[in-house]
């Protein structure tokens, strides 16, 4: 049951960070420097939660996202 709990996380934070590099393209493109900021902070904020959840919560023989 954890198993399936890991997938959805793992889908959801993946979706969002899909979402992020979408706007901080959009930011790059327009030169806007403080959604720029914005958006670093998001993505090293998923990467962390998933870094966390790799390393400690997921099973091993898994690989739960791209």
């Amino acid at each position: 049951m954890a198993h399936e709990y890991s997938v959805k996380i793992h889908d959801y934070l993946t979706s969002k960070i899909v979402a992020v590099q979408k706007e901080k393209k959009k930011a790059q493109s327009l030169d806007d420097s403080e959604n720029l900021l914005f958006y670093n902070g998001q993505l090293e904020e998923l990467f962390s939660i998933r870094k966390y959840l790799t390393d400690k919560i997921d099973l091993d023989t898994q690989k739960y996202y791209k």
